[in-house]
């Protein structure tokens, strides 16, 4: 592989990794199995990387080869009790490719509306929505009650969706 062609994929990779390991998520149940996955992807990706013939086609062919591992890692787990049916697996991977633009659209306008709330807000929702965050220890930070923050919350979500939804037909996404 010559220098251009690893940084093109470099590149592709960082461009579409988020949106393949949102795709390997939805056909697994822990973090542990997805993170596995993805490394196996990522290795057969750059072994096959050669045989990409268009770049535009990355993500999908990322998903592509993402729907073999996780078949295969699956059929090694199979002992499990907790492992959905291929057939059920093979829809949801569909499914979840076709999604994939869907999605990465919607994150996009996500974080664009988060950036139009005023500071206050936008760092008390980028701080509730982080893992292990105790709500009653947040409400406490900003001097509010449990109940009050949830209120708060709900009414930022609320604003939040009415926003990202906004931004999406006015894209003609949805």
């Amino acid at each position: 592989m010559s220098d251009l062609k690893m940084e093109d994929f470099v590149r592709l990779y960082s461009m579409h990794e988020s949106k393949v390991r949102a795709y390997v998520r939805a056909g697994l149940p822990t973090i542990e199995d997805v993170n596995e996955v993805m490394q196996e992807v990522s290795l057969v990706a750059w072994r096959k990387f050669s045989t990409l013939e268009d770049a535009e086609g990355f993500g999908r062919w990322m998903c592509v080869i993402a729907r073999y591992e996780i078949l295969k890692y699956r059929r090694s787990k199979a002992r499990d009790r907790l492992v959905l049916d291929e057939d059920l697996l093979s829809l949801i991977a569909d499914e979840g490719v076709e999604e994939t633009s869907e999605r990465a659209a919607e994150i996009q306008a996500l974080q664009k509306c988060i950036r139009k709330l005023p500071e206050k807000y936008r760092g008390l929702v980028i701080k509730a929505y982080t893992p292990d965050q105790s709500k009653k220890k947040l409400a406490a930070e900003i001097g509010k009650t449990p109940a009050a923050l949830y209120q708060l919350l709900s009414r930022l979500r609320l604003t939040l969706l009415n926003c990202v939804q906004g931004k999406l037909a006015n894209e003609g996404i949805k």
